[in-house]
C-alpha cells in the first residue's frame, strides 16, 4: 500500500514552530509521508527531524506586510494543487486563534471579550485541533533533533560545566510585552542563594545594554556569540530557565527543565499547560493577560492600548515590571533540591532529546526520602 500524502504548512518564528512540533509529529504517525512547507527559521529547526520526508522553505516575511496575504494565498494554491491526502495549514494559527495581533478585529474588543475568546486556547491544542486530531493522553510536547556539532557541543558543555548549578535567564521576546524587568536583581538573590551558581544570559544585546550589563565572574553573556541552537540545547542543559513567552521557554517546556515562564500577554494554561517541572507565573498587572500582540509597543496606535509606566529606563509596560519573584525563587530551589535525581535519570541519546518526567512526582515517591527541604532561600526579596 502506498504513503498517504500529507502537506503541512507553517510559516513562523521560533516558538510557534515548537507549539506545532507534537501535531507535526502526530500527523507523520497517521499519513506515513509529511511534508512542511516553512521558513528558514523552520528549516534551520527540523532539519534533522526523522518526522519530515519533505522540508521546502518559503518565507513570507520577504514581501511588505501588506502583500503578505495574498502572497500566502498565491503560495497555498500552488501547492495545494499538487494533490495531497491532507492538508494542513498552520500558518497564523497560533498568533491569530489565541493571542489578537494589531489589526485583527478581536483586538479592539475589551478585555473581558478577549478574555471570554482566547483564555481558553491552548498553544498546543489549537494545532491538533486545526488538524482534525484528537489531544493525546498522555501528551508529549515533542522530541527535537539536533545536528551533530549541537550534540557535540552539547556534550562538551556537561562535560565542562554539568557539575555546577546553572540557570539560564532569557532576557526578551518578540513584543514589547515580553521584557522583564528586574532581572539582575534576581539573579544577584539566586547567586547569593545558591553559591557557585552560574547564570547564563541569552537575549538581544539592546536588552543586556539596558540593565543586564553586570560583570559578577559566573555571568556568562551568550548574545551574539552562540547560535540560536546553541541557546535551545541550553534549555536542556542548565538546572533552571527564567524567561519571558519566547521560544526558548517553550523548549525549556518541551525538555521538561524546571523552568518560570513569566507570562504577560497570554495566560499561563495557554502556554503551558503540558510542561513538567513548571513554575511559571502569571504577571500581577491589572491587564495581564491582555490576549494582545504589540509588537511596535512605542508607536502611538498601540501606546493607546498598553498601560505604561515610567521608570529609570524609560516608558514599559506594567506586565513587565510586576510578577512574584517569590514563586521564582520557589521553583529554582526545587531544582537545586533534585538536581540528583534528575541526573540519575538522564542518559545520552546522541542527537534526539525529548522531555525529564515530572521530577515532583518522582521526588515525593522515593523510599526513605527526607520531606524537610533545605531553607536556601532567603525569606524575603524586594517586590517590584
Amino acid at each position: 500500500m502506498p504513503k498517504t500524502r500529507c502537506l503541512t504548512i507553517r510559516w513562523g518564528a521560533y516558538g510557534d514552530l515548537l507549539y506545532c512540533l507534537p501535531t507535526l509529529e502526530a500527523l507523520k504517525r497517521e499519513y506515513g509521508y509529511l511534508h512542511l512547507e516553512t521558513g528558514s527559521r523552520g528549516k534551520m529547526l527540523f532539519a534533522h527531524h526523522p518526522a519530515f520526508d519533505r522540508i521546502s522553505e518559503f518565507d513570507v516575511g520577504k514581501y511588505p506586510v501588506a502583500e503578505h496575504m495574498k502572497v500566502a494565498e498565491l503560495r497555498w494554491k500552488a501547492l495545494e494543487d499538487a494533490g495531497w491526502d491532507k492538508v494542513v495549514n498552520f500558518w497564523r494559527c497560533l498568533e491569530v486563534s489565541c493571542i489578537a495581533e494589531e489589526g485583527q478585529e478581536e483586538f479592539f474588543y475589551p478585555r473581558e471579550r478577549r478574555k471570554e475568546i482566547f483564555s481558553g486556547r491552548n498553544f498546543y491544542e489549537t494545532h491538533f485541533r486545526k488538524a482534525g486530531l484528537p489531544i493525546p493522553e498522555p501528551f508529549d510536547c515533542g522530541t527535537f533533533h539536533f545536528d551533530d556539532a549541537t550534540a557535540f557541543w552539547m556534550e562538551k558543555w556537561k562535560k565542562d560545566h554539568g557539575d555546577t548549578f546553572s540557570v539560564a535567564i532569557a532576557l526578551c521576546g518578540s513584543t514589547g510585552q515580553k521584557v522583564p524587568f528586574y532581572m539582575k536583581e534576581l539573579a544577584r538573590e539566586i547567586i547569593d542563594s545558591f553559591p557557585g551558581t552560574n547564570i547564563y544570559l541569552v537575549g538581544n544585546k539592546e536588552a543586556q545594554s539596558q540593565e543586564f550589563t553586570f560583570g559578577e565572574k559566573n555571568v556568562c553573556h551568550t548574545s551574539g556569540t552562540w547560535s540560536y541552537l546553541q541557546s535551545l540545547a541550553l534549555m536542556k542543559l542548565v538546572d533552571y530557565v527564567i524567561g519571558p513567552e519566547t521560544s526558548l521557554l517553550v523548549g525549556a517546556g518541551m525538555f521538561g527543565t524546571p523552568k518560570s515562564m513569566i507570562c504577560t500577554s497570554c495566560g499561563v494554561e495557554q502556554a503551558t499547560k503540558y510542561h513538567k517541572n513548571d513554575f511559571s507565573i502569571q504577571s500581577t498587572y491589572k491587564c495581564s493577560p491582555c490576549y494582545r500582540a504589540i509588537y511596535n509597543y512605542q508607536g502611538k496606535a498601540s501606546q493607546r492600548f498598553c498601560n505604561f509606566e515610567e521608570t529609570h529606563l524609560g516608558h514599559i509596560p506594567g506586565c513587565n515590571l510586576y510578577y512574584d519573584k517569590n514563586k521564582i525563587l520557589e521553583g529554582v530551589e526545587f531544582a537545586y533540591n533534585v538536581r540528583g535525581l534528575r541526573r540519575s535519570i538522564e542518559r545520552i541519546e546522541g542527537t534526539r532529546y525529548g522531555s525529564l518526567p515530572d521530577l515532583r512526582t518522582l521526588r515525593d515517591s522515593e523510599p526513605n526520602r527526607d520531606k524537610e527541604v533545605r531553607p536556601v532561600v532567603s525569606a524575603e526579596i524586594r517586590r517590584v
